[in-house]
């Protein structure tokens, strides 16, 4: 290369530089293509373009840079570990091993057999990981992270082999904590990692479990992000996620770090189970059902997914038909909390208040902890009129985790049914400042509202209730009633009306709807 040309090149790899420096990544890009010009080969250009393009979140062209490094350079080790990180992360998990393969071939150090252990770990492949610590001269930082592999998969005596020439520290420590998690030795586990400063996937995984269980579910949250941003590609973490999301009662968060977990693992009942089970709190039922369907397409023997059908059954207000699907599931595992829980609320809903009471309370006896068969149990009681047995409930509820939504329910029916309008103002106005969107609160203003005669305002409150729940028949009857004392025939009948065509087996919304049309048609004799 003659002077000239040297003094170009540098001229435009500097000025690109300068560009990239300042964040202006298309001026940089376009002097590096000037400085290719001058040589087509040289590395640091191509080094340059490909890192450039990754900054411009263009993956594709990254790519294609750092495969035309290898093609001057085939033992290029910045290449190919740049190569082998962004199929990792892409899930492209066999484009991975290629790579780490010949990052170990052309230099075997902690950082490339630490590539290839990791996509061993997706791959499940014990014996090339035994193979690899039987050939090969590892380090301890190696054999812990393989170690930590073992114990992922389930070969905790070979984890527990690996660890015994190891001396303790903080990453010994932290495959122990997957040991003893491993071995459901769940107090020694959590005393081994929730004082560990260290973050790598596993750690932050536990920490983020350890903290659900204390319903420390932001605390949680920040785990399972941190860790999801190590490891794009890992299903499970985003279940995890997701699940942090839901029991705080995020439910956008949640249906999003599902989906993810879903599109990474189709084949996973679990994750697509949590999907269907968000839409049914979520009251999306068409898309619950849809999910359900997907479901059974794999496994039709689920049995969470068996309960969530016959909630949707229950939902559609077939209570017999959802009672024997469920006790068909308690046949199979007698046991289940999810199957017990559920058909306890089926049998509150037939009156069958001993029984549901006496299923529900055997749930509690093995799992006290448990929110939902503690929120159900506060519903039967105050569908007996307990309300202060159900408030005492609730209220421990809420106390413990303020995005539990279901206990706010129970607290304004509870505090309603007791007559203390201000305090189902308060669990109501509570519940608005965790979802500002939840229904059933802007329902029991409206009914505080209208028991002060504030009939105006209680209209105010039951059209948010209906914009927010357009399907529930209950909100429709309500504000018929609530235009029936402000004497507006006309919207009471629309609305009395509407409640009929959302329910039409309702003998209630039937006779009331007549009612109103028997006032409107004396009304209208009078005058």
């Amino acid at each position: 290369m003659v002077g000239k040309e040297v003094d170009e090149l540098k001229l435009n790899f500097d000025r690109a530089c300068e560009h990239r420096e300042n964040g202006e990544y298309k001026l940089a890009v376009e002097a590096l293509y000037k400085a290719l010009d001058v040589e087509p080969d040289n590395i640091d250009v191509l080094t340059q373009l490909a890192e450039l393009y990754a900054l411009m979140n263009d993956i594709e062209r990254s790519i294609r840079y750092y495969k035309d490094i290898l093609e001057v350079d085939e033992n290029n080790l910045c290449a190919i570990c740049a190569l082998y990180n962004k199929n990792f992360s892409a899930g492209k998990f066999k484009d991975a091993l290629e790579y780490a393969l010949k990052a170990v071939q052309i230099m075997p150090s902690d950082k490339t057999y630490i590539l290839f252990v990791d996509v061993l770990d997706k791959f499940a492949d014990i014996k090339a990981l035994r193979d690899l610590v039987s050939v090969a001269e590892l380090s301890e930082n190696v054999r812990l992270k393989i170690a930590g592999v073992y114990v992922n998969h389930a070969f905790v005596a070979d984890a527990e082999a690996l660890l015994q020439n190891i001396p303790d520290s903080d990453d010994k420590k932290a495959v122990l904590a997957l040991i003893a998690f491993n071995k459901n030795e769940l107090e020694t586990a959590k005393s081994l990692v929730m004082d560990l400063n260290i973050e790598n996937v596993d750690v932050l995984n536990l920490k983020g479990l350890f903290y659900i269980e204390e319903m420390k579910f932001i605390e949680a949250i920040k785990c399972f992000a941190k860790a999801v941003a190590l490891e794009p590609a890992n299903p499970k973490l985003y279940f995890n996620l997701g699940n942090a999301y839901f029991y705080n009662g995020w439910l956008e968060e949640a249906e999003e770090a599902y989906r993810k977990a879903v599109s990474l693992d189709v084949s996973n009942v679990d994750y697509r189970f949590a999907l269907a089970n968000l839409y049914y709190e979520a009251k999306d039922f068409a898309k619950a059902r849809l999910e359900v369907a997907n479901i059974k397409h794999i496994d039709d023997e689920h049995l969470d997914t068996k309960v969530l059908d016959a909630l949707l059954k229950y939902q559609n207000k077939d209570y017999l038909g959802a009672k024997e699907e469920l006790e068909k599931v308690l046949t199979v595992t007698p046991d289940n909390d999810f199957a017990n829980t559920s058909l306890a609320k089926v049998l509150v809903d037939l009156k069958l208040f001993e029984k549901a009471e006496n299923l529900i309370q055997k749930v509690i006896l093995y799992n006290a902890e448990n929110p939902e068969s503690i929120c159900v149990l506060a519903y039967l009681f105050a569908e007996q009129g307990k309300f202060n047995e159900a408030l005492e409930l609730v209220e421990k509820l809420i106390l413990n985790n303020r995005f539990y939504m279901p206990a706010y329910s129970v607290a304004m029916k509870a505090a309603y049914g007791l007559a203390d309008l201000e305090k189902a103002q308060d669990f109501a106005q509570e519940a608005l400042t965790v979802d500002i969107n939840f229904s059933i609160a802007y329902y029991y203003l409206g009914l505080v509202r209208k028991s002060k005669n504030d009939y105006d305002e209680a209209v105010e409150c039951l059209k948010r209730a209906i914009m927010y729940d357009l399907a529930n028949p209950e909100y429709y009857a309500e504000m018929a009633r609530v235009y029936l004392e402000k004497e507006d025939i006309k919207s009471a009948l629309e609305y009395a009306n509407e409640a009929v065509t959302i329910d039409s087996t309702s003998a209630v919304y039937m006779h009331y709807t007549i009612t109103i049309c028997v006032i409107e048609s004396e009304s209208y004799e009078e005058d």
